[in-house]
């Protein structure tokens, strides 16, 4: 099968797992009441009480955590660096993991990043995306899944036609265009799209069809932000993700031990996120927002933040 032929395969099949970013109606139970629908850039429903039924409902630089597995609902909260994302796909989806599938990351002798990977036996097309939040998979009427904050999280992407193959995380060419964002009856009040978008955490995953369906997936791979801070706009420019003055509101690293914890960048400093003042008491600080990043606030000792 020629390349051409398995792109527009790919497009066909990705109409039914890529559902676009409206709010209320994606058929989850906290979509039933859209209390705000919120952009950030794209619209979606978000809660007043930060609760969550998964990812779609959380603001990006949150994420919805569950006090157990089975947990039809739960909250959002800052991710804490402890969260392993690597089966969303496979399980999300419920097929097999793919034969191979490697993260190649840069190293003296190779400056690549590259996700290389072996799709099953009858495999006819293979996509790939490089996500800024974790997806958030949801049933359609129809029973299929559909990755519901596809256009929200997909920061790059690409499709092919061939069984083996490689996504490079860093090629332009792979940009994936966001749709224009939507103006939606059932989401009261509508705010003013942010200027940025805060990335959550850095996952880069492919999956294959058949000529019907969803056949595997791959782990969802962690990538380290410092990466790919020189192609992609929303990280910090300075040495491993640090902040600069040039950098207000790009995603930083802000702590890497025991875990690394992403922040955002505040007149040169890295500072911890927050969804409210619970988030920074530990530093006696207090969680100020701004119009850039309208949910996602960042920990701040009391006095002004940037316009």
């Amino acid at each position: 099968m020629s390349k051409d032929l398995g792109t527009v395969l790919w497009m066909s099949a990705l109409g039914l797992i890529a559902a676009t970013s409206a709010c209320g109606n994606q058929g989850s139970p906290a979509d039933a009441s859209c209390e705000v629908c919120g952009h950030d850039p794209l619209a979606h429903c978000v809660q007043s009480d930060n609760s969550c039924s998964d990812q779609e409902d959380c603001p990006l630089g949150s994420m919805c955590k569950r006090e157990a597995a089975d947990a039809i609902s739960g909250e959002c909260q800052i991710p804490d660096g402890t969260e392993n994302f690597s089966n969303i796909l496979i399980s999300g989806f419920g097929v097999a993991e793919f034969p191979k599938a490697t993260l190649n990351r840069p190293t003296a002798q190779a400056d690549n990043l590259v996700l290389e990977w072996s799709a099953p036996d009858h495999t006819r097309a293979v996509a790939c995306a490089l996500f800024m939040c974790p997806p958030a998979l949801r049933e359609r009427d129809d029973g299929r899944k559909t990755i519901a904050n596809f256009d929200r999280c997909v920061l790059r992407s690409m499709s092919t036609g061939t069984q083996d193959g490689s996504f490079d995380l860093r090629a332009l060419e792979n940009d994936f265009l966001q749709p224009l964002d939507l103006q939606l009856p059932d989401c009261e009040p509508i705010l003013a799209p942010q200027s940025t978008a805060a990335i959550t955490s850095l996952l880069a995953g492919c999956w294959a069809y058949d000529d019907a369906s969803i056949i595997a997936a791959t782990k969802l791979f962690a990538v380290d932000i410092a990466d790919l801070r020189a192609s992609i706009d929303l990280i910090a420019r300075g040495p491993n993700a640090e902040c600069t003055l040039q950098d207000d509101w790009r995603t930083c690293t802000h702590d890497t031990e025991p875990n690394d914890i992403l922040g955002t960048c505040v007149q040169g400093v890295c500072r911890a996120r927050c969804l409210d003042d619970a988030d920074c008491i530990r530093d006696n600080q207090t969680c100020e927002f701004s119009a850039n990043l309208e949910f996602l606030g960042t920990c701040s000792t009391p006095g002004p933040v940037p316009p």
